[in-house]
């Protein structure tokens, strides 16, 4: 077995199940993604462990949260596919919309969702998109830049962050936030969940 799968299923636990087949696509991204960061800055984590962490396993604890159903879900600023690929994996049942401006990115984006027919990417700014969603997800972009889009897209924000973070968003009253959610790796890591 590879590093990458000892860590995932060490941090992950019983807390959070996947099938053989989820921890197979889950690996094949990291593989790809590990080829790919020799050559483009898709992530300033070297480290597999932190990757691991910080990148997969918050990933997948965001799509702990969203209920269960046919959701649409936009990963916005989503770089080398974090949340929105983890996600759409350890939740097949949703699917995602991968918008991100940087070309490069985007093209990664599009060979690392070949055979996963839950997604689409965008080449393209999320001002100028017009598909809603049920949710809009990220890690990457500032809250208060992201409001305007998910008031006009989105019924649900939810975002990976830190608690000072959420303890900022909760001041700006532009939506409704739900109190933050803990995650397991770290003590100051939450999904801070706004309703629109």
């Amino acid at each position: 077995m590879s590093l990458f799968l000892d860590l995932l299923r060490e941090h992950l636990g019983p807390d959070y199940p996947l099938s053989e087949w989820q921890y197979g696509k889950l690996e094949a991204h990291f593989n790809l993604l590990w080829r790919w960061k020799q050559k483009i800055n898709l992530t300033a984590v070297q480290d597999v462990e932190e990757l691991v962490v910080h990148h997969y396993c918050e990933s997948i604890a965001l799509g702990s949260i969203i209920p269960l159903g046919k959701h649409r879900i936009m990963d916005v600023g989503s770089g080398a596919g974090f949340p929105g690929i983890p996600l759409m994996i350890a939740r097949p049942d949703c699917f995602v919309l991968l918008v991100e401006s940087d070309g490069r990115k985007s093209i990664f984006l599009r060979e690392a969702t070949l055979d996963l027919p839950n997604s689409l990417v965008f080449r393209t700014r999320v001002e100028q998109m017009q598909q809603g969603c049920d949710w809009m997800v990220s890690r990457a972009i500032r809250w208060s830049d992201l409001i305007p889009s998910a008031d006009r897209l989105a019924a649900h924000l939810a975002l990976l962050v830190t608690s000072d973070t959420a303890d900022q968003a909760a001041m700006d009253f532009r939506l409704r936030w739900r109190e933050p959610i803990p995650l397991p790796w770290g003590e100051r890591k939450v999904i801070l969940i706004g309703d629109v």
